[in-house]
């Protein structure tokens, strides 16, 4: 009748008007993260990447932090434990990246075991130190360090996903950097694709990381072209199809951090199968070139093992000026670097462009994901 169809009519125009005034509000917390970032930068002299590290507990659900200018000295060591809502505040609300240590001990503690396994190789240090490479001072949950003598447990794939599995291996032919392998609105483009058996993909592994050691390469920091790189493999959805066969299922559960994810729930129930949960393999010296990622959402990257460097580039702020002259200033657009170990993840914000590369052989776990603090961006992203 007429009344009910007003109160639904009602009931929309609230519904827009909330939404409207939750995007406006998490608008503002990504501006504010922004200035707070470029702040870090510009009153740092010894050029600490503006990054927190986020010490996680054995649960896996509380937590500590401190900023890398204070990793050194044992500032902040002791501090009172936060918890997951706090999180979200001050890092996806925010939208600003952090790099997290312990969550090997809880979530990531299944597969860290089952596809880690000791190397007879030593793995060399740099002769210089990276900028952004992090002190495991004062941290009771650090990850192994960069010289940890842990390798890919290649016969746990052959076993529990099968040799004749293929693999989509993808090449790029681009040298990362700046304004490399992007569309028109700074998204990465998809790179070459070469689907291959996954024994043939060890044996490729195996034969680059023997030939790169002998060379003298060991650690170093620069991209190489025309690497394989067994990215955004999609291996989770493949094994749920076997898991009785597996030592353990679920491999992992998601952290608590990273949970209210409608994306993945909404393809887990309106889709067949698909998902944004992702498999990254790449031997030393591959590389994903600069890009934001996917439909403007969030994403973590786990290291089950090996090395990345991130080389983040901040996104530009406009701010307005006190002189009434209609010009306003901006920030300048810096980036930095962050190394991330085995056993640390990585929080990347959304829309913000990097470059991640393997300075060692390297697997990790990915997801995208969306909430309601970046469900904005995301209809911007699906708009243009």
């Amino acid at each position: 009748d007429r009344n009910g169809s007003m109160t639904n009519e009602l009931r929309t125009i609230e519904l827009l008007r909330s939404a409207y005034m939750s995007a406006k509000t998490y608008l503002q917390m990504r501006e504010d993260g922004l200035k707070f970032t470029y702040q870090r930068m510009a009153s740092d002299s010894k050029q600490v990447p503006p990054v927190d590290v986020v010490s996680v507990d054995e649960t896996g659900r509380f937590w500590h932090t401190s900023p890398l200018s204070k990793q050194e000295g044992g500032a902040n060591c002791h501090q009172l434990l936060k918890s997951i809502h706090q999180f979200k505040q001050k890092y996806c609300d925010k939208n600003v990246p952090c790099l997290i240590r312990g969550l090997e001990k809880s979530h990531f503690k299944d597969i860290s075991s089952q596809w880690r396994k000791s190397s007879i190789r030593q793995i060399e240090m740099y002769s210089e130190p990276a900028r952004g490479v992090i002190s495991d001072a004062c941290n009771s949950n650090a990850a192994p360090s960069a010289n940890s003598q842990t390798i890919v447990n290649t016969e746990w794939f052959s076993t529990f996903v099968g040799d004749d599995s293929m693999v989509p291996v993808r090449i790029n032919n681009n040298q990362p950097g700046r304004g490399s392998n992007l569309d028109d609105d700074g998204r990465a483009q998809e790179c070459e694709t070469m689907e291959m058996k996954l024994s043939e993909w060890i044996d490729e592994c195996r034969d680059h990381e023997e030939q790169f050691h002998a060379s003298g390469r060991s650690g170093e920091r620069r991209p190489r072209d025309n690497i394989g790189y067994l990215k955004d493999w999609h291996l989770v959805n493949f094994l749920s199809q076997r898991n009785e066969s597996l030592p353990s299922w679920p491999l992992y559960t998601t952290p608590s951090f990273f949970q209210r994810d409608l994306l993945n729930d909404f393809l887990w129930r309106y889709s067949d199968g698909g998902d944004y949960k992702f498999v990254y393999w790449g031997p030393s010296g591959s590389a994903t070139t600069l890009h934001s990622d996917v439909l403007h959402s969030y994403s973590w990257s786990y290291n089950v093992v090996g090395m990345k460097k991130w080389i983040f580039h901040i996104p530009e702020l406009q701010r307005d000026n006190d002189d009434d002259d209609g010009r306003g200033e901006h920030y300048n657009s810096k980036q930095f670097e962050v190394i991330q170990n085995t056993g640390e993840t990585m929080f990347v914000p959304a829309t913000w462009k990097h470059e991640v590369f393997n300075l060692l052989e390297t697997i990790s776990i990915n997801h995208n994901w969306i909430t309601a603090a970046n469900v904005d961006l995301s209809w911007q992203c699906l708009l243009t």
